[in-house]
């Protein structure tokens, strides 16, 4: 992403946290038990990649990482270790 998109998406999440702070002044004043909104931050995970491969492999990995926390957060934990299947577990094999 060039220098200059990255900081109109900085300028952007701050306009939008400014404007989710006035609305919650007021709600707060009608209902003082609504949640402060939460500040966005824009990370810069990688400066510079050189190559498509490279940066798509980069994006997979942050990718499955965020996946990862989410699905944590969701309370449901990820269970894919990567191994093959070996088959229907729940059937019992029968001799004939």
């Amino acid at each position: 992403m060039p220098q200059s998109e990255l900081k109109a998406r900085e300028k952007a999440c701050d306009e939008e946290y400014a404007q989710a702070c006035k609305a919650y002044k007021e709600a707060k004043t009608d209902n003082p038990s609504e949640p402060k909104p939460v500040k966005p931050v824009v990370r810069v995970l990688e400066k510079l990649v050189k190559g498509q491969e490279k940066a798509e492999a980069l994006a997979g990995k942050y990718r499955e990482k965020y996946e990862a926390a989410q699905a944590k957060k969701a309370g449901t934990e990820t269970t894919d270790t990567g191994a093959k299947p070996t088959g229907d577990t729940t059937e019992e094999k029968k001799e004939g």
